[in-house]
């Protein structure tokens, strides 16, 4: 999957390396989300996620890179690489659409590199056959919305019930 890596550079010079997500990575990703603040875990998984266990880490660690994939984008610290944002897609059984999430570290949104981490993987997933990604996002998610907005994908939107259901097709 070296084709999948790249580097990023933010605005303000930190240097992101993007690569597909490891099973190796289950101690970055545990840490990664027990960081997130109440407001970014409860946009990402519609609830806070303080404590997350072993167990639960491994649904998200379970990609095929097909019907499953993630990337994560990590700064390289004295301590080796910390994950700063994690985007992931489930494909929807017997469709061409999967369902896409994105998360980002709070001291590292707002810096280009979920619509980075979006369109990679975007790429990715339309290689695989995909045509559109569908995501689920509360209505005060304006953050998400915007990257959305700003893809250059076309999109729809409906509402429902407190959420906002975002398709991007890829064509």
């Amino acid at each position: 999957m070296e084709e999948m890596e790249a580097e990023f550079v933010t605005p303000d010079g930190i240097r992101v390396s993007v690569r597909p997500l490891r099973h190796s990575d289950e101690e970055g990703w545990i840490e990664f989300v027990n960081s997130l603040s109440p407001d970014s875990s409860y946009h990402r998984f519609f609830e806070v996620m303080s404590k997350v266990s072993h167990r639960e880490a491994g649904h998200y660690l379970d990609i095929d890179q097909m019907g499953r994939m993630a990337l994560v984008a990590a700064v390289h610290d004295a301590n080796g690489d910390k994950i700063v944002g994690i985007a992931r897609y489930e494909l929807v059984p017997n469709t061409e659409m999967a369902e896409f999430a994105i998360v980002i570290a709070d001291d590292m949104q707002d810096k280009g590199i979920g619509m980075f981490l979006l369109r990679r993987l975007a790429e990715f997933a339309e290689s695989k056959g995909i045509k559109e990604f569908v995501a689920e996002v509360l209505q005060d998610n304006e953050r998400m919305m915007e990257v959305f907005r700003e893809s250059g994908l076309r999109m729809e939107t409906k509402r429902d019930s407190g959420t906002w259901i975002v398709k991007l097709h890829f064509r």
